[in-house]
This record gives structure tokens, C-alpha cells and sequence, in this order.
């Protein structure tokens, strides 16, 4: 068996002709026109205007296959103990719906939930985002994660399925070989998450890791070409095994 990961549509999402963002930015204008974009997004959504507090973005339906439930379970304590933004959008079960407005409600300067579908603000949160969480319990291929990497924002995920595919982790090994995109995990736990995420932030904290982690990113081509190009490849090394039919 093969397989081949979908592939991202950049023609609609890409920053640099994004309409959707109020400023455009490549790897070259990444840091300034993501600093205007997160200050574009904390404003949208009420969040303190803060350039120096990361912004953990989540774009997902919320159910236990996309880890909501640790997420809730890192929001908990980190609301009150971190000092981290929380951008969030997505409709799911209503036990997610109302655990997360509560947050919001009792947080509003740093916890943001939008109970809706807006494609406009997923592109703004992958804009305006600094950190993309995606803790899925299991996800065939996944592709927020490589809208993430376009943006210049640097996916937090759990190593499963197309996750563990496309995202490699922020290994000191990883860092030092320019091979590392993102940071990653494998039990399925809220603590294994909470330490991930810490990882992450302590590494934003640190401009000259984190700006090459986002050009490594943002540098990766996850295009619908590649993905072809993999299944033109595919049919060429089973056509050759075949023998050729005989026809009358």
C-alpha cells in the first residue's frame, strides 16, 4: 500500500495574495506582516493588543477526534497560570460549545471563541496566529496544518496520521539540520500536549529559533503538484509490474 497526503490549494491559500488578510506577507515580510496581522486579530476579537503574547490559534470542528477534550484540558489551567492568547473558531459538541464560551467569558482579553463557520477569520487566525494547535486524536491526512506552515505559523500537533507525516518536530537534532517545522507529540494525554505547547512557547520567546522555524515552514512545498507528481509516480511503478494485455 502507498499513500499520498492531500495537497494545499494555494491559489487560495497563500499569504502573500491572501484577500482575506489586512496585510499580505511572504517569507521575506513574514515577521512584520504577521506582527500586523496579530495586531489586526487581537483587535477583531477583543483580545489584549499585545505584540509579545503569543496567539495559539485553533481552526476545528470540536469533537474528540480533533482533541477538544485537551485542549479544554490545557485551557484550564494555562488561562489562569500563562500568559498566552487563545484565538478559536469552529462548532462541534455542545459540551465543547459551552466549556469553551465559558472561558471565553470569563477571560475575554485572553480566550476569543467564534461558534460559527467564517472562512474569512480561519484565514485571519492562520494570519494572525503564532502557534496552530492541532492535538487530533487520529487525522488520515490533515491539511491545517499545512495552511499553518504557509502562514508562517508554527503547528503544535499530536504524531498521528498525516500529522506525523508532515510536521517534524523542534528536536535540538531537527533544529540543527534546518529540518524542523513544528513540534510534536505522541500519547494522547493533556499533560503530553501541555508539554509540547510549553516547548513551543519557550521557543517563540526565542526570535532567532523561531524565525527559523517559521522559514522552514513557510519555504515547504505542499502543493497539489507535489501530490500529483507522487501519484503520476505511483502509476508508472504499477504499470510497469503489469504485463502488457494482448488484444485480438
Amino acid at each position: 500500500m502507498t499513500g499520498i497526503l492531500n495537497g494545499v490549494d494555494y491559489t487560495l491559500w497563500n499569504p502573500t495574495t491572501d484577500p482575506f488578510l489586512p496585510v499580505n506577507y511572504d517569507a521575506a515580510t513574514a515577521i512584520s506582516g504577521k506582527a500586523a496581522c496579530k495586531a489586526a486579530l487581537q483587535t477583531e476579537l477583543g483580545l489584549e493588543l499585545a505584540a509579545d503574547k503569543p496567539v495559539v490559534g485553533i481552526v476545528t470542528r470540536l469533537t474528540e477526534q480533533k482533541g477538544t477534550d485537551l485542549i479544554l484540558g490545557v485551557m484550564q489551567d494555562w488561562v489562569q497560570s500563562t500568559d498566552v492568547q487563545w484565538a478559536i473558531i469552529g462548532t462541534g459538541d455542545a459540551k465543547f460549545e459551552q466549556a469553551l464560551s465559558s472561558l471565553a467569558t470569563r477571560n475575554p482579553h485572553k480566550v476569543a471563541v467564534k461558534l460559527q463557520f467564517s472562512e474569512a477569520l480561519a484565514h485571519r487566525i492562520e494570519g494572525g496566529a503564532d502557534i496552530f494547535l492541532m492535538p487530533s486524536h487520529f487525522e488520515p491526512c490533515g491539511l491545517s496544518q499545512l495552511y499553518s506552515l504557509k502562514y508562517g505559523t508554527v503547528p503544535v500537533v499530536r504524531a498521528t496520521g498525516g500529522l506525523a507525516d508532515t510536521i517534524v518536530d523542534a528536536t535540538p537534532e531537527a533544529m540543527s539540520a534546518g529540518a524542523a517545522n513544528g513540534f510534536s507529540f505522541r500519547e494522547y494525554s493533556v499533560l503530553a500536549l501541555a508539554e509540547s505547547l510549553r516547548r513551543a512557547v519557550n521557543m517563540y520567546r526565542q526570535p532567532e529559533l523561531w524565525s527559523q522555524l517559521v522559514a522552514t515552514g513557510m519555504q515547504q512545498d505542499w502543493s497539489w503538484r507535489r501530490s500529483a507528481e507522487q501519484y503520476v509516480s505511483l502509476y508508472r511503478r504499477i504499470t510497469a509490474q503489469v504485463p502488457h494485455s494482448t488484444y485480438a
